[in-house]
């Protein structure tokens, strides 16, 4: 269907549009018809009639089975072939006109609304919901709405495609369909909740590091929110994920590890001193290989080791050497 609905477009555009200024634009339809009846019939047409058809037919049910999404069917048909069709044709019928019978623009705008008012209603008092009860509730929301999300900004681009191919490219300063969909996530949700997921991911890791079980799937998916947003967006990527993750996670982690080598410097011996850090090490490796963006490997790395070890060695060696001094001499040493 897509390619049917490709070939139409292919005929209405190359077919013939008139190049005359002064005289309504041609359309060769299939059928012979004249451009006229297309004109004629669009003019019948106007913005909010044509905004109405295309609200009710394709974005208003597309979002609600968004709501009610079930994956493993929405990766089959994400939008049922005549919804999409009527709505595509809709939407081209309404950019193909000559001023003032063009509506690409104001469309374009109808794409920003009606995302934005989905966000507003549905998305934000959910993720909100979650963020009421307890920390895992919020960042199962979290992860759960992002996910959403991708399969949102996708099937709302395939619905207003004709915008994305002919009327952005020739206007300046304009995301394309996908960029704006993702620009209006980061503007109207990720803002909203990026400190207190964050603060819920830290926690659970500082739970973690206290030896309490955590569900790792569920905070690599936290975190991949950070890191895939700004992959979507234009001159973002990793910059998005260290800014608003990232550095309070190093920070964090630095104070944990400054807090804890103290209280275990202070009761324990070098060796078991040594080999409570060797493991700390360990256990924040494993955290990079499972969950946490490899981007932070260094600096995470770092702040652990940094003080864990370096920031000791002075007082671990004089631990080492006062252990020596404290052990009994045998008769041969004298």
């Amino acid at each position: 269907w897509q390619s049917q609905t490709s070939g139409q477009y292919q005929r209405r555009v190359h077919g013939g549009v008139s190049a005359s200024p002064t005289t309504p634009p041609r359309v060769h339809c299939e059928n012979n018809f004249p451009l006229c009846c297309v004109v004629r019939q669009f003019r019948d047409h106007p913005l909010e009639r044509g905004w109405t058809k295309i609200n009710e037919t394709g974005v208003q049910p597309f979002l609600k089975r968004i709501e009610s999404l079930d994956e493993e069917k929405f990766e089959k048909k994400s939008i049922p072939q005549e919804e999409y069709g009527e709505t595509y044709d809709t939407i081209f019928n309404m950019c193909i006109q000559r001023e003032p019978y063009n509506f690409s623009e104001p469309l374009y705008n109808k794409h920003r609304e009606a995302l934005t008012d989905y966000y507003s209603k549905k998305v934000i008092p959910a993720i909100r919901e979650g963020q009421e009860k307890h920390g895992l509730a919020f960042l199962q929301e979290w992860v759960r709405r992002w996910r959403d999300n991708k399969w949102t900004v996708d099937g709302m681009r395939r619905m207003f495609m004709y915008l994305d191919r002919f009327y952005v490219p020739n206007s300046e300063d304009l995301h394309n369909m996908s960029e704006q969909g993702y620009t209006l996530y980061r503007n109207n949700v990720f803002n909203e909740f990026k400190d207190a997921s964050r603060d819920a991911i830290l926690d659970c890791i500082r739970r973690e590091r206290e030896k309490e079980i955590q569900d790792r799937e569920l905070l690599k998916d936290a975190v991949a929110v950070y890191v895939e947003l700004g992959q979507k967006l234009q001159k973002v990527d990793l910059q998005l994920y260290q800014q608003d993750f990232e550095e309070k996670f190093i920070d964090a982690t630095a104070k944990f590890y400054q807090v804890k080598s103290r209280a275990w410097l202070d009761q324990d011996s070098c060796p078991d001193y040594m080999v409570k850090a060797e493991q700390c090490v360990t256990e924040e490796e494993q955290r990079l290989s499972q969950y946490i963006h490899g981007s932070s490997k260094q600096k995470l790395m770092d702040a652990a080791r940094n003080e864990l070890l370096k920031d000791h060695q002075g007082e671990l060696l004089a631990k080492k050497l006062a252990a020596r001094l404290r052990l009994p001499r045998h008769t041969g040493d004298r």
